[in-house]
């Protein structure tokens, strides 16, 4: 084998072993990418969620006929 021969395996098997490695972190490229996406999707609905309960809490605080009001009571006051 001459020293050319032996250069362009080595060139080949480098390249094969980065070839290989570039295709597993492209694979978990694409899951990291799903993954965000369906937590991003999952956070969006959780603040969504939020801003509602937050809008309710604060109409029953602020309810004129507290006395009156079945959602009142005095430990909500605090």
């Amino acid at each position: 084998m001459t020293l050319e021969n032996a250069l362009l395996a080595a060139l080949s098997a480098v390249t094969t072993a980065l070839c290989w490695a570039v295709r597993i972190l492209y694979g978990r490229l694409l899951k990291a990418e799903e993954t965000v996406e369906t937590l991003r999707l999952a956070h969006e609905e959780l603040q969504h969620e939020h801003g509602e309960a937050a809008g309710k809490v604060g109409m029953y605080q602020r309810c004129p006929r507290k006395q009156e009001c079945p959602f009142f009571t005095t430990s909500a006051a605090d």
